[in-house]
């Protein structure tokens, strides 16, 4: 009985991603054969279409943009490879889908350049999840000189913020916001990137989610996403907030 009972509270306490009121997606890579994520133009359209029964509305792709990795990426070929993703997008997949990108801080990284962004001139960047890009507060502070918003993804992932939330304080009082994984709730990364996100999450740091989608895979694994009762209304904000990058 006592077990029952138990087992019965452990439900009770829990919310799921069906809980959630799904209005955009900011971080996917959905844009088929341009990174790591998707490769087949089918598994990209099966994907929003997916994305549309779960009840999104708007949908930001955001391919990878580092030179060490994808070389081949820029600004223009990804605009040419977005406009003819679209022209292959079905007529009933009524989607609000724009094109950003999530650029890699490194040394490589030229500021100088047309940013693929969201609303409001608004950069999502990302480091290693292994070591901290030395010049990642000096990219925050000049693209916001140039009138660029940013948004670091995933910060829980990062390694070497595990326990330091300081760190990531003084990239958020430099005016940096930062962006959930949604799978950063669960085991799929890591205990540690638990712990990490359940922390900012409580703190109020966050102020957007994603998915990161490389997979349909991943995307089964989202829609089985649970958290405790209490962070819903915190993950719920951050839903709202995505919104605000298509203005």
């Amino acid at each position: 009985m006592f077990s029952a009972l138990s087992n019965l509270f452990k439900r009770e306490t829990l919310k799921g991603f069906s809980d959630l009121e799904k209005t955009a997606d900011v971080h996917c890579h959905i844009l088929s054969g341009v990174d790591d994520g998707f490769q087949s133009l089918q598994d990209s359209i099966d994907a929003l279409k997916r994305y549309q029964e779960l009840g999104y509305k708007k949908v930001y792709l955001t391919p990878h943009m580092n030179l060490d990795s994808f070389a081949g990426n820029n600004e223009t070929m990804l605009k040419e490879r977005y406009a003819r993703f679209m022209d292959a997008i079905p007529s009933d997949l009524n989607l609000d889908i724009r094109l950003a990108a999530e650029y890699m801080v490194n040394e490589d990284l030229d500021l100088d350049r047309e940013f693929l962004t969201f609303a409001d001139r608004t950069v999502l960047i990302e480091m290693s999840y292994y070591f901290e890009s030395p010049n990642i507060k000096d990219v925050i502070y000049n693209l916001s000189l140039d009138g660029y918003n940013l948004v670091l993804a995933h910060p829980e992932r990062y390694m070497f913020y595990h326990r330091k939330i300081s760190k990531i304080e003084e990239l958020v009082n430099l005016g940096c916001r930062l962006q959930l994984n949604i799978l950063s709730l669960t085991p799929y990364y890591s205990q540690g990137t638990i712990a990490m996100a359940q922390e900012l999450l409580k703190s109020g740091m966050y102020s957007f989610i994603g998915n990161d989608l490389h997979t349909l895979k991943q995307l089964d694994g989202i829609e089985k996403v649970s958290f405790k009762a209490d962070l819903l209304p915190h993950i719920q904000k951050l839903y709202d907030n995505n919104l605000t990058l298509f203005d």
